[in-house]
């Protein structure tokens, strides 16, 4: 028996066994019974329940919940983290059933319907949400979901639109309202022209607000198969072959069009930068940058910038010069002119000027360096991705402190930035924290940041640097991002790190956060919450949430991620507030496409 259903999280694991697990209950209710009647019920322990739920043991927790909930079924809270704890072991059915059995309905025991492949009767308790529940907008998202896999593309395009009210940054239900207009456009109707147009207009929109939803361009592909532009659907193809690989849908698809029409002139390729000669600029625009000196002993950062280059188009503010593999001097070069390291002819890499003419050859490596501290070094259009699954990243001009070493690296160039520790910091605390933010709470971001570094130096030690310049290090774009104020604080913080027993203390950090900051151990499982000493905080005055206990209970975290708490990362004024609140809407085939090829 196979579950077709798209909405699915997990197939359910009941279905092997169904008639033995339908009997569970009714054998546990029988048990429950006589050991009550004789004494014997362990009385369960909610804190080894919560325990072993943070620590993945759902069995463990759905046992110890039981128990307490056969004492005290009608205990709405018990109900939940039971129920939660069920459908953490793919057991909707049975959550269904203690949700049921304590009275309770609405959006949650219709989402537990939706989990057992339910969809009639998930959405008979939406609908009845809708009288009563204030979240409106999640119960307004299902319901156009189950529209929208049923075929019911104006009833769906209706229940997005006013979740749209809520959510008018969400890229994927920008998706979804896109892929509504694009179904109805199918229709021969005389609004055909405008659903294709609206499906268009929000496609951008939803690849505007998140970059790294590549069913955009499997969407727009089809699209522009449908309207014969073969050209325009070869390269939405290739998009997404950049991304997610070439699962055999792909392949198939660009078999049958490129007959159709020729290659396009550009292949997207996120992971390299390639530069077209024709748009770079003749000159650069040195930014104002303010020297910093080194401290004595102060250590070198060796920031991995990219290892895929087929190119590199650079220039300096000042005169620079560049050094070989072994520290000759190999080339003096001008200011504000541009120059490139790229294969000559033969297939040899070599410096040439702005134009192309052929300067002098390299072997390995060559360290470009300006010769006056007050001078940066430019990097023209460098492709740099922000390190999440499936973006597709950015690529502009960026300047650098420091030296930039050019090393060949199975044909290609490997792009790493030589910095001392405090000057990487000056690009790295704006990056992470406003620099409008209070000064001594950059103060405190420059400490934890620079103990952080130091920590991470070596992570990426086989790939030739310390760090990387993306969110899985730390995000590092260079001189354009610094501040004054973030200046100040990592120059008045200078060689202050935090230790412990005369070690680094781990001080990990994020930049935007979802309302409660939580121990390290507990947020990289090195151990299990101790449900006596609660690791997390509220991240808001006077740090605590009135009424509840953290962590929290198993039955509480579904509410707690679908509400706008007013917390500091739910700033408006704070960029990465964007980031407090968000949500991706995948299907199984699309899941299964990502998966092939990983």
């Amino acid at each position: 028996m196979r579950n077709s259903n798209p909405l699915l999280p997990f197939k359910p694991a009941w279905v092997r066994l169904h008639l033995a697990l339908w009997l569970l209950p009714l054998l546990g209710l029988l048990v429950a019974t006589a050991a009550r009647a004789g004494g014997r019920l362990p009385p369960g322990d909610a804190d080894r329940g919560l325990a072993a739920f943070y620590d993945g043991h759902y069995t463990r927790a759905a046992e110890e919940y039981t128990r307490l909930w056969s004492r005290d079924p009608e205990n709405p809270g018990l109900a939940r983290d039971l129920a939660a704890s069920l459908l953490a072991l793919e057991r909707p059915d049975q959550a269904v059933r203690v949700l049921q059995q304590s009275g309770l309905s609405g959006r949650e025991l219709g989402e537990a319907k939706l989990a057992d492949n339910d969809p009639a009767g998930a959405r008979r308790q939406l609908y009845e949400a809708l009288k009563f529940e204030n979240d409106q907008a999640r119960i307004r998202l299902l319901l156009g979901l189950l529209d929208y896999f049923e075929g019911r593309y104006a009833e769906a395009l209706t229940h997005f639109w006013v979740t749209l009210e809520y959510y008018p940054r969400q890229g994927s239900l920008r998706l979804f309202l896109a892929r509504c207009f694009s179904a109805l456009a199918q229709n021969d109707s005389p609004e055909r022209a405008y659903f294709e147009k609206r499906a268009q207009e929000e496609y951008t929109l939803a690849f505007k607000y998140d970059a790294s939803l590549w069913q955009v361009h499997r969407d727009l592909a089809r699209l522009s198969e449908r309207q014969e532009n073969w050209a325009q659907a070869i390269r939405h193809w290739q998009r997404v072959s950049a991304v997610i690989g070439s699962p055999a849908e792909i392949e198939t698809a660009l078999t049958a069009l490129r007959p159709k029409a020729p290659t396009p002139t550009v292949r997207p390729t996120p992971d390299a930068t390639v530069i077209a000669k024709a748009t770079l600029p003749l000159k650069f625009k040195p930014p104002v940058i303010v020297p910093v000196e080194k401290k004595p002993g102060e250590p070198l950062i060796r920031v991995g910038l990219n290892s895929r280059l087929d190119r590199l188009a650079f220039g300096c503010t000042g005169p620079w010069r560049a050094l070989d593999h072994r520290g000759r001097q190999f080339w003096q070069g001008r200011a504000l002119i541009g120059y490139r390291l790229e294969k000559d002819r033969s297939g040899r890499w070599a410096l040439k000027n702005w134009q192309g003419k052929r300067l002098k050859r390299f072997r390995k490596s060559l360290t470009l360096e300006p010769l006056n501290a007050e001078d940066a070094l430019a990097v023209v259009k460098l492709y740099q991705t922000s390190g999440y699954k499936w973006s597709v990243g950015n690529r502009k001009t960026r300047y650098y402190r420091g030296r930039l070493q050019a090393k060949i690296h199975r044909r290609k160039l490997r792009l790493i930035n030589q910095v001392p520790l405090n000057a990487y910091l000056l690009a790295v605390v704006p990056g992470e924290m406003p620099a409008l933010w209070p000064l001594e709470a950059l103060k405190t971001q420059a400490v934890v940041a620079r103990t952080d570094s130091l920590l991470r130096r070596g992570t990426h030690r086989k790939d030739g640097y310390d760090v990387c310049s993306s969110a899985h290090c730390a995000m590092y774009e260079g001189i354009l991002v610094e501040h004054p104020r973030s200046h100040f604080a990592v120059t008045s913080t200078a060689r202050q790190v935090l230790r412990r027993e005369g070690k680094l203390l781990p001080t990990f950090y994020s930049h935007s956060c979802g309302g409660m900051t939580q121990g390290f151990r507990e947020a990289w499982h090195d151990k299990a919450p101790d449900p006596f000493k609660p690791g997390g905080v509220y991240d808001a005055e006077p740090n605590t949430i009135a009424g509840r206990r953290l962590p929290l209970r198993p039955g509480a975290i579904s509410p707690w991620l679908a509400s706008w708490p007013p917390v500091f990362c739910n700033d408006p004024d704070y960029s990465a507030a964007r980031n407090f609140r968000w949500f991706k809407i995948i299907t199984a085939q699309e899941l299964s496409a990502v998966l092939e090829t990983r």
